[in-house]
Order: C-alpha cells, then sequence, then structure tokens
C-alpha cells in the first residue's frame, strides 16, 4: 500500500512506503450567509444579522455555555427603531445591584452610554449589562465573541447601550 504526504509547497504526494505523513498547518476558513432579522428571533448560532423593521426587534442570544468561540455581527439596516440584544444566561454569576452582566466591554461594569467618537465621549460609560441596545440610525453595528461565559464586544460603530436586567 503507498504512503500518503500532504505537505505545503506539493499538496497530495503518494510516496512508497505505508501511513499517512502531514507535514502541513491545516487552516479553517469559516463564511456566514447573511440573515435578514425582522422580527423578534431567538438565534441559535453565531453568524452575521441585519436587523431591518419598522417594529423594535429582539433578538435573543443562546446560553453562553452552549457556544463559546461563536461569532455574533448584528448591523443596523433601518433608521427608526432602537433593535436590541438580549440573552438566555440566568444565573451566570456575574451580578451587581442591578442585574446580571451578560454583555461586556470590559469585566468591570460601571454606569452610563458607551458613545461613539470623541466629541460623543461620556466621562463614565456602561461597559456591561443583560442587555444590548443598538441605536437606531442606519449602520449601527457589533460584532461579539462568546468565551463561553459571556459575549463580549470586539467592535462596534454607533452608539451601543448596555441595560442592566434583572435576569438575562
Amino acid at each position: 500500500m503507498p504512503k500518503i504526504k500532504v505537505t505545503d509547497n506539493k499538496g497530495l504526494v503518494q510516496e512508497t512506503g505505508t501511513g499517512v505523513d502531514i507535514e502541513s498547518k491545516f487552516k479553517k476558513s469559516v463564511s456566514y450567509d447573511v440573515t435578514d432579522l425582522t422580527v423578534n428571533t431567538t438565534l441559535t448560532r453565531g453568524g452575521v444579522y441585519t436587523m431591518n423593521s419598522e417594529s423594535t426587534i429582539t433578538g435573543t442570544l443562546p446560553l453562553a455555555s452552549s457556544v463559546p468561540g461563536s461569532l455574533w455581527v448584528f448591523r443596523v439596516k433601518s433608521h427608526d427603531q432602537q433593535h436590541s440584544l438580549t440573552g438566555s444566561n440566568a444565573g451566570i454569576g456575574i451580578v451587581a445591584t442591578s442585574g446580571e452582566k451578560l454583555f461586556c466591554m470590559n469585566p468591570t461594569g460601571v454606569s452610563g452610554t458607551m458613545g461613539h467618537g470623541a466629541t460623543d465621549a461620556v466621562a463614565n460609560p456602561k461597559t456591561s449589562g443583560g442587555e444590548l441596545k443598538l441605536s437606531a440610525s442606519a449602520g449601527c453595528a457589533v460584532t461579539l465573541m462568546c468565551d463561553g461565559f459571556q459575549y463580549h464586544a470586539l467592535s462596534a460603530s454607533g452608539t451601543l447601550t448596555f441595560v442592566d436586567t434583572a435576569a438575562n
């Protein structure tokens, strides 16, 4: 039986001998279709989502422990509604007096609203909460990464408002 060898230079090669040798780095490529959310939706996996509705849309993310390592992108397409994200993480244990912290930009959380741009800076921006609201302007977007415990905002455009909730 011939030996199979995989290399970066030659690809798949057949040689004399037995077995399989892999001398190549594995690469994983991920691509997502864009899903247009037009009504309240319970989401089950990471992906790229647009929010486009004349009514407010709430996207409910799954229990963080069920989707560790997942990447989520949300972008507002309509100008007139402030859409929001909530989750299924009651009892995660990051609790302040005002509620659990499912979404965060840092793990401590203080009060206020996170603004966009230097002219919109807030002295004491809020950086965590059980609900995440996206500003009511087309183009507002957020990229979230789940660590299996919380959803971390990696980047954003527009204004994000982290809201304390009693049990998210």
